[in-house]
């Protein structure tokens, strides 16, 4: 019931934006019942990250059943993350975006439940018979071989970056992201999200030094 409930966390110092990624990764109630599904992956030797914050999660279960008290303190659970990524590891201020990747990166490596760990093989765009989906596809199975967690599943998305000639030949490259850099526009009131998505998808000129492939 956490993801319906709202519990306070305690700030540290300059910590707002490790408060504020936590609530929302709280309450994403696809992750949590994700992430208590694989309960018994987590240990505090072999999945320390994950342990901290399933421990957190723990604390603001047991808060829940109290009437007074309605907020947690995350010492243990920064402490932890500290200790790993320096970076985090003292109270300056520093940014959301960059806490919440590496947070997320660090559960999936830790949760990583790929049977086989086949070594990275490059797509090459040799075999032009292969069409743009297939080419997809086969990207996504070879990413899934080496990295398959709830991370993977629930936030990762793949983008394909098509590459034009002058000829009309095509090549295409492949990648996996966990969020956009979308570039929010100076003085303005009223922003879009779908405005800005089609601005980042927007077709670009390149001059390549190199030849065409074909």
């Amino acid at each position: 019931n956490i993801i319906y409930k709202e519990v306070g966390i305690i700030n540290l110092g300059n910590t707002c934006f490790i408060n504020s990624c936590l609530q929302v990764l709280i309450h994403c109630h696809l992750f949590i019942y994700s992430f208590f599904n694989k309960h018994q992956l987590i240990n505090k030797k072999n999945t320390p990250i994950s342990y901290a914050f399933f421990e957190l999660c723990k604390d603001i279960m047991e808060i829940l059943d109290q009437k007074e008290k309605k907020y947690i303190d995350i010492s243990s659970f920064k402490n932890e993350f500290g200790s790993k990524h320096s970076i985090f590891g003292g109270y300056l201020q520093n940014a959301s975006q960059e806490f919440f990747r590496v947070l997320l990166e660090d559960i999936s490596t830790e949760l990583n439940e790929a049977n086989n760990k086949a070594v990275y093989r490059a797509l090459t765009n040799s075999d032009t018979t292969k069409t743009k989906q297939f080419r997809d596809i086969e990207f996504d199975k070879n990413f899934s071989e080496r990295e398959k967690s709830i991370v993977t599943d629930l936030f990762y998305a793949q983008l394909i970056t098509t590459f034009t000639c002058q000829c009309t030949h095509n090549t295409y490259s492949f990648q996996k992201i966990l969020d956009f850099p979308l570039l929010l526009p100076q003085n303005k009131s009223n922003v879009n999200i779908n405005d800005l998505l089609i601005k980042y998808f927007q077709p670009e000129i390149i001059d390549f030094e190199r030849k065409c492939e074909k």
